[in-house]
């Protein structure tokens, strides 16, 4: 199962520019149905696998049943895959985007544009510390318990990331997750596309957005 995660909390009444936390808002729901819209094309995966049991167990009397039952789970397999890819992208941008507002407010208060740039999966993959760097918020006067926690999860999150992306490099090419539409029609025998690159990024991302609300709520 996929995991969705809290938005920016917008009605904090953040010192954040509204492009920005829009941007933030947008990008998180953006993957929150990616993640959603992957789980429902996993269980219809389940379903397909389901449906050509069953009309083997029957024989010669449910080739029909079967022949259909094996191309929806063909095509279910092309739909995950391409969901993997279509999720993965997203939770990149998210990622940058994310790491670059809390790494302004770290640095000296300049918030980035609000129009994310392009970040593919391939660039996380060969360059991590470049797009997505761990990132923690300063602990001012009065901030008190949350901020440090807060850093902490980061950081746990940004440890997480990295053994994904070191687990991922050695498993497939560095621009498998680049653009979805390869990803259509693989051979029935190639190795499943996993999502633990999504989650990672999409977990990381969402948790570097809560450190904006917590940095920035009056």
């Amino acid at each position: 199962m996929s995991d969705t995660h809290d938005l920016l909390p917008i009605d904090w009444g953040l010192t954040v520019p509204p492009p920005v936390s829009e941007t933030l808002v947008d990008l998180g729901i953006a993957c929150n149905e990616a993640a959603l819209a992957l789980d429902q094309g996993h269980l219809q995966h389940r379903c397909a696998i389901s449906a050509s049991n069953a009309a083997e167990a029957y024989g010669r009397a449910a080739r029909h049943r079967w022949q259909f039952a094996r191309a929806w789970c063909d095509c279910t397999m092309s739909y995950t895959d391409q969901l993997t890819g279509v999720y993965t992208r997203a939770a990149a941008v998210f990622g940058a985007y994310a790491v670059g507002v809390v790494a302004g407010l770290a640095d000296d208060g300049e918030f980035p544009s609000s129009d994310p740039r392009p970040v593919l999966p391939s660039h996380v993959l060969c360059a991590l510390e470049d797009h997505l760097r761990l990132v923690q918020v300063p602990v001012r006067a009065g901030a008190g318990q949350p901020i440090a926690e807060h850093n902490a999860e980061l950081a746990s999150q940004h440890q997480g990331l990295t053994v994904v992306v070191d687990l991922t490099v050695r498993s497939h090419p560095v621009d498998i997750y680049d653009d979805p539409s390869r990803l259509a029609n693989r051979p029935a025998d190639s190795v499943r596309l996993g999502s633990n690159l999504a989650h990672a990024l999409h977990g990381y991302a969402a948790a570097c957005a809560w450190a904006v609300g917590l940095a920035t709520r009056q």
